[in-house]
């Protein structure tokens, strides 16, 4: 899933998701107040240590740790690193102790629950917030990224436009324009991404994610000037950022320019160790290429910080039923905390590598029941019915290819292949 604030996995591979550790005084404060080399002074990094002095500073002021955690928790996004997140969980433990009732700190509480996959602990918080502020824009915000993720799109939504109400900027536009693509209605995604980049409120690393989800989107639909345009834009908000090299990469590979996709794959890969990075280069590299060295560092990466793209990557990639064993584990405890059109797809993806035609037909299903135009979706459903004996598999993938023939250098192959055209 793609809301604004929730957008990274974080824990072991292969374990149970439980709520943020409580960490004791001593140890969350080592955590908030980690050091990282500072890039320069519009950096993240920048940004971090100098509110890590102020906390030093005012060490008894519950805003110091409250903006020392959401700058890890943006970090934690940037860089892909989800152990990050437990530098959050640290300072949010110490805003707590200092007030137990505050509101930031609270929804530093969820935040950081969320990115921890506890949605149901996080949505729980967010209700209690509400309960005392049904004001409380913020809470609004987080508890529709927990329905989100939980299944219930129209609760998302319904939480969105109250936060629309009460302030209409980047945070709510944002989500609601992911939440009309996975609904179909692009236009109005198209409306909203539009409104928040021209929010003049927002910070530039909030500018550069939304432009990102706006390219992303823009490119699924196979307008590849607009999703080019974004990606820029979203490099100039943010230079060298990881998910706008990878745009740019999957932008330049839909053109046929093989060799700055690979390029731009490559240094998104290695700025930011991201699993869509990796699997783009792993697709664009040639045989003369270190496939499998990179292959291997990537899987060993997933399986720590993102097992849902673990268990893709095995089943697409692997046919040996050890890796499909270890597939089918990682994606049933994603669907423990998951009910979204992407964790289904994968799962369907899954089922299907291991030949289980009616359990990939059922997640298959379960990922297009809201109608969302995403070309991967419907590829990989209509695959699943070509293999069912059902011609209405042919439509789907059409229907894929239509929107973007390239939308991917691996999936699109195997489309066009499952059409009996040429890969």
């Amino acid at each position: 899933m793609r809301l604004v604030v929730v957008v990274a996995l974080c824990c072991l591979a292969g374990c149970q998701r439980a709520a943020a550790p409580a960490f004791a005084e001593g140890e969350a404060r080592a955590l908030a107040l980690f050091p990282l080399p500072a890039r320069g002074p519009g950096s993240l990094d920048a940004a971090l240590s100098r509110a890590q002095a102020v906390a030093r500073d005012k060490p008894g002021k519950v805003s110091s740790w409250v903006d020392v955690g959401e700058l890890w928790i943006l970090l934690a996004r940037d860089r892909a690193d989800p152990g990050f997140y437990l530098h959050a969980g640290g300072a949010a433990d110490l805003a707590l102790a200092l007030s137990p009732d505050n509101a930031a700190a609270r929804r530093l509480r969820a935040s950081t629950l969320l990115n921890a996959h506890a949605f149901r602990e996080a949505r729980a918080v967010c209700e209690a917030l509400l309960a005392r502020n049904p004001d409380d824009d913020g809470a609004l915000g987080l508890l529709a990224d927990a329905l989100y993720e939980l299944g219930d799109v129209d609760g998302a939504l319904q939480a969105t436009e109250q936060m629309l109400v009460l302030k209409d900027g980047l945070p709510a536009r944002s989500r609601r324009a992911w939440l009309r693509f996975i609904l179909g209605d692009l236009a109005g995604a198209r409306t909203d991404h539009e409104a928040a980049l021209t929010d003049s409120t927002s910070t530039g690393e909030a500018r550069a994610f939304v432009a990102v989800d706006a390219g992303n989107l823009s490119f699924l639909q196979g307008d590849l000037a607009s999703a080019e345009r974004a990606f820029a834009f979203a490099s100039e908000q943010m230079p060298d950022f990881g998910p706008a090299l990878v745009g740019g990469a999957r932008t330049a590979f839909a053109r046929g320019d093989l060799a700055t996709a690979k390029s731009r794959a490559r240094t998104a890969w290695e700025k930011r160790r991201s699993i869509e990075a990796a699997a783009l280069l792993v697709a664009l590299l040639g045989p003369g290429d270190d496939a499998v060295a990179l292959e291997r560092e990537v899987l060993a990466h997933a399986r720590r910080a993102d097992p849902r793209s673990a268990a893709l990557w095995l089943a697409t990639r692997s046919t040996t039923a050890a890796d499909l064993d270890e597939a089918r584990r990682l994606v049933d405890v994603e669907l423990t905390v998951h009910d979204d059109p992407y964790t289904h797809d994968v799962a369907s993806v899954v089922a299907l590598a291991r030949g289980d035609l009616s359990d990939a037909r059922r997640h298959s299903d379960a990922a297009l029941a809201h109608g969302t135009p995403d070309p991967r979706l419907l590829a990989r459903a209509g695959i699943v019915r070509l293999a069912q004996g059902e011609g209405s598999g042919r439509v789907l993938i059409e229907r894929a290819l239509a929107l973007n023939p390239a939308f991917d250098p691996l999936w699109a192959a195997r489309a066009r292949a499952a059409l009996g055209s040429p890969p």
